[in-house]
Parts: structure tokens; sequence; C-alpha cells
């Protein structure tokens, strides 16, 4: 009885698809044989009933047929097969109910699988091709070759990068669409985009510390022909924090650069340091004479100098 849903399933598939060669309806047939006794053995499994990304698995193993109507046309088969001969599987009756069980479970699979590809066949063909380059492009679009090659053209910065992925993480959420033409499937496309923005995430996290460790070393290393490395950051630090108002900050000055020349931060004499204030600083007014520490420190300033090394690293 196999043979004759097998040469209908044939003739029916013919019918529309006039150009099929031999090998190719050989081959037809024989994949149309093994879901019948995959089915007969009950181990016929449908992937993802209900989507356009159909797949029947037979012991682990996804047997796609080539095109939709090939699909549709087997899911016919093994309906008409189902309720045409219910009396003709040759098995012990203690095996009977498992057999029933499987059978109610598998229909209800083809009839699932059975209605979306029946609505679909009822559009026209335009609508067809529609669907058949959405689920193209769309598998490109989510496979890592196509999301590495967008973000290579499209996105100039690794934080677009990033926008971008995340826009397609969203897309997993929200688009039914998606569920439809991938099924289960759609798991294994969001893993593999969750997985790269992860390591985006990572790349952009790295590029700050690096970034960070750089600004740092070049700061730690700034203006030496005046100080000592670290010398100017903990000076800028100063003058940006912790200058008095009115003319009071040119004695806070003079009290950071004796300080500093004792620390061994500054090597510069005055002269040099001067010109190095009015170049960089150059709201400030011009440095006199730097007065002797005696003459300066105050507690005030002391607590302050002390803090500040400490809030930059230093001791």
């Amino acid at each position: 009885m196999k043979d004759f849903f097998i040469t209908r399933f044939l003739s029916e598939v013919q019918k529309v698809e006039t150009d099929l060669t031999e090998p190719e309806i050989q081959d037809l047939k024989v994949n149309a044989l093994k879901i019948l006794d995959a089915l007969l053995s009950r181990s016929l499994i449908l992937h993802d009933p209900g989507t356009f990304e159909f797949a029947f698995v037979i012991s682990s193993i996804p047997l796609y047929f080539t095109t939709f109507h090939q699909t549709k046309e087997a899911l016919l088969m093994l309906m008409r097969f189902i309720e045409k001969e219910k009396s003709f599987f040759d098995l012990p009756e203690k095996e009977l109910p498992a057999m029933a069980n499987y059978l109610i479970f598998i229909k209800g699979q083809i009839e699932d699988s059975l209605n979306l590809f029946l609505e679909f066949f009822r559009n026209d063909e335009a609508e067809q091709e529609r669907v058949l380059c959405a689920i193209k492009n769309l598998r490109y679009l989510y496979s890592e070759e196509g999301i590495q090659k967008y973000l290579e053209i499209c996105c100039d910065t690794i934080q677009d990068q990033i926008y971008y992925l995340e826009s397609l993480m969203f897309n997993f959420k929200q688009d039914e669409e998606l569920g439809v033409y991938f099924g289960s499937e759609k798991g294994i496309f969001e893993s593999s985009v969750q997985r790269i923005l992860m390591a985006k995430s990572a790349e952009k996290q790295l590029s700050g510390m690096k970034h960070e460790i750089k600004e740092q070393f070049e700061n730690s290393n700034s203006n030496l022909e005046i100080f000592h490395p670290n010398g100017f950051i903990l000076f800028d630090y100063l003058v940006n924090h912790h200058l008095s108002s009115g003319s009071g900050y040119q004695s806070d000055i003079a009290f950071f650069y004796r300080k500093m020349v004792y620390d061994g931060l500054i090597h510069a004499k005055q002269i040099p340091f001067k010109n190095f204030l009015e170049k960089v600083y150059p709201d400030l007014e011009p440095l006199g004479k730097i007065k002797q520490l005696n003459d300066i420190s105050t507690e005030k300033r002391e607590q302050i100098y002390t803090t500040a090394k400490r809030v930059n690293g230093l001791k």
C-alpha cells in the first residue's frame, strides 16, 4: 500500500514541477518511502510544525524536501496514509496503545503544518516569492557571515556595532514572523547574535581600558621638561581643584611648586616653570617671584597637598 501513496505523491509533485529529472524523481521517491517507514516505526518527528523552516526528522537526522510544494505534498501523503490505513498495522496487541497515541500526536502536528502550507499556497505567486525571498534574506541577515559583513560595511565604531546587534536581539523578542520562518532554529540564530554581542561588548570594554591606560601613561609622562613622571598629573589636579579665589592663588601655586620640588616631582628652575604656566594656563596672571616655602606654608595648604597626592596615587 505504501507504493500507492508514494505514486500519488510523485504524481502531484510532477503536475507542478514538470522539469524534474529522473534522478530527482528517484530521490523524491526514496525520501517519501523514508518518511512512511519512519511513521510506521514511530521514529518520524516533524521539526517545528507550523513553520516554513520545515524538516522531517528520522532518527535525529533531518530530511528536507527541496521545495515548499514537495513538503506540502509530503504532508498530504502522510495525512492520507494515516486516515486511510487504520487497520494495516501488523503489530502485537500490546503495542497498539503506543501506536495509537503516537498517531494521534503526529497527526496533530501534520495538521498544524498543513494549515500553514495550505494557507501559503492559497496566496498568489508574488506572495510566495515574497516569503521565499524573506526567508533567504533573513537567514543571511542573522547568519554569522551576514552579521560580520554588515558590521564591517555599515558600522564605523564599536558602539555602532553594539547598537546593531542589540537591534537584532530586540527583533528576536518582538518579530513573530521570525518564529514562523525559523521555528526552534530561531534559538540557534539568537544564541549566535548574543555571542557576537558579548564579544563586541568585551572588545569595547577592553578598548576603553587600553585608551585609559594610554591616557594615564601620556599624562604620567607629560611635560617632562618641567616635571618628573606623574608630576604633571598632580600639579594639574591641584590647579583645577584647589586654587584660592582672588590673588591668593599665586601663593597656592608657589606653595605647590616648592613642595613638588622638595618631593622630587618638579625639576625645572623658576623661569622655565613660569614659562610653562603662561603657555598651559593662559588664564592665570603671570606669576611673580616664587616665595620661599616657610613664607607660604599653611595647615590648609599642607592638607590639600597631602590629600591630592593620595587621590592621584602618590605617597
